[in-house]
């Protein structure tokens, strides 16, 4: 027994949630809170609410899952409210969650007691930062208190008392982004309520620096393919320009800045030179940074004087009979008598080649022999209920179009030369040669013809007259029926005619001056 499985599609739908939604602060002395942020398949932000930034600080825990909300003491006798808001980005189906966040109101303790802090907040630099003071005042010399960060800050934030100050030191921020927390000055007695200094420490600043991801670029020689080059800049803007060997005049190499993703899609157009060739693209700082350009080698493969790779003759010797026929039409339309004429895909193989389709769609093959794909050119072949169409006799003539075959430039009784090709496996006008399954060698087909005689049963007959771009004969016989059809028609209603102009308008002049 044999069992085949697929793995599952994986599931990119993103959501955002957010615990607790609302926080409740007392009017003094209060601790940062936490809020979990779960997102799954996008990035957040966050952002607090106009006049409530004053009073309301939010920042983010390293781990990207954490915000930390604090308040500054409300020295008001107003309770007051604020919103934190978390955004998911680039999604805009998910709507943003707000987190409530409330104070209660100021006010002293039945005995009046009260304790003053000056300053109420502190900044300090990222790395290196100097210790700062606060000044404490008690509304009686009874009043004893202490200082201490909160839990959360315990590990970068120190605090020393000193008789009515203490002095608050900080350790360098590893990282970039600010951090902040509050120092709580707890009074001695419980009929005064305790009071928070907020303490700010921006993100260390790292220096100019500039890197890119690859420092070699190797193309090949058709050109067109974009390799996306990822540059890193850190506290420096940036650019980048070409330069090419002494000399050379033609500007191969296109560069594209893309300033969201801070990356350079790079192309080549195609080498026609016999020769490989080089250039150098250069990233560098702009303004007065000095940092070291970045050089990144691009290399693009020599121009092929032959597309073919076949060693000599060919001789298609393994299609009569044959192993399978192949068509895709494009019928015209009914009521289309004006027409030039019908596209069709052809595909023919060898009897010992077998042809399948993969889970995904793709063409699969086996065995040995040859294999040819065409795309022909008829005269006009009108879609018809059944859906059965019989390929017009006759020689059809190997020409070359335009690379895209405009409909109206159809000429019947033709065969579209092949043309360069990265992937043979949908590439038209190439015999191909298959060995144990693989493609092992090929020729596009750019002279000659074929002769197609079919009789009243459906059998085909195909006489190969070919030469591939080296000059080499491709010539053979083809001998079966069609083994897989496929209709491509989209009924499209005939266009409604002009009207006739007036054919005898009048003349307001008779001439003559008359």
């Amino acid at each position: 027994m044999a069992v085949s499985c697929k793995s599952p599609e994986p599931d990119n739908t993103a959501s955002l949630t957010v615990k607790p939604t609302s926080l409740s602060f007392a009017a003094t002395g209060n601790s940062s809170r936490s809020v979990v942020v779960e997102a799954v398949n996008t990035e957040w932000e966050h952002e607090v609410s106009g006049a409530a930034k004053d009073w309301i600080s939010v920042s983010a825990d390293s781990d990207g899952k954490t915000l930390r909300v604090s308040v500054t003491d409300n020295t008001t006798s107003e309770s007051r409210s604020g919103m934190v808001s978390v955004k998911a980005i680039g999604h805009v189906e998910i709507k943003p969650i707000g987190v409530t966040v409330t104070q209660e109101a100021g006010e002293a303790g039945p005995e009046g007691g009260s304790i003053t802090v000056s300053p109420e907040s502190l900044t300090f630099a990222g790395e290196g930062a100097e210790p700062q003071e606060v000044a404490v005042t008690v509304s009686d010399e009874e009043l004893t208190w202490t200082a201490a960060p909160e839990e959360a800050a315990e590990e970068w934030i120190t605090v020393t008392a000193n008789g009515g100050k203490f002095t608050v030191k900080v350790a360098d921020n590893p990282e970039t982004e600010s951090r902040s927390a509050n120092i709580i000055i707890t009074p001695g007695r419980e009929d005064v309520k305790p009071k928070a200094v907020r303490v700010t420490q921006e993100g260390k600043i790292l220096p100019p620096s500039l890197e890119v991801d690859q420092k070699e670029l190797s193309f090949d020689f058709r050109g067109g393919t974009e390799i996306i080059l990822s540059v890193t800049a850190v506290n420096c803007e940036w650019a980048c320009k070409v330069e090419y060997a002494e000399g050379e005049t033609e500007e191969w190499v296109k560069t594209t800045t893309i300033e969201t993703h801070a990356a350079i899609a790079v192309s080549t157009v195609a080498n026609t030179a016999l020769e490989p060739r080089t250039a150098s693209i250069i990233v560098y700082a702009l303004g007065d940074v000095d940092l070291p350009e970045q050089v990144v080698a691009v290399t693009q493969e020599a121009g092929k004087e032959f597309l073919s790779d076949l060693t000599g003759p060919v001789v298609i010797d393994d299609m009569a009979p044959a192993g399978g026929f192949f068509y895709s039409i494009f019928p015209s339309q009914l009521w289309d008598i004006d027409d030039p004429g019908t596209h069709w895909d052809i595909e023919l193989w060898g009897g010992g080649v077998t042809r399948s389709t993969s889970n995904f769609g793709e063409l699969v093959y086996g065995g040995d022999g040859s294999r040819i794909r065409l795309t022909l050119c008829s005269r006009r072949s009108p879609y018809n209920d059944d859906q059965e169409f019989t390929l017009p006799a006759g020689t059809y003539e190997v020409k070359r179009y335009e690379s895209v075959v405009v409909q109206e430039d159809i000429v019947p009784y033709t065969i579209v030369a092949g043309r360069d090709a990265v992937e043979l496996l949908y590439t038209d006008g190439w015999y191909v040669r298959v060995e144990n399954g693989r493609f092992a060698e090929a020729g596009p087909l750019v002279e000659g013809s074929m002769t197609v005689d079919v009789t009243a049963d459906g059998v085909y007959t195909f006489v190969f007259d070919f030469k591939d771009d080296k000059g080499n004969p491709i010539t053979g016989t083809f001998n079966g029926e069609v083994t897989e059809a496929k209709c491509n028609f989209f009924e499209e209603p005939e266009p409604t005619p002009d009207p006739d102009p007036d054919p005898d308008p009048e003349d307001p002049d008779p001439g003559f001056g008359q």
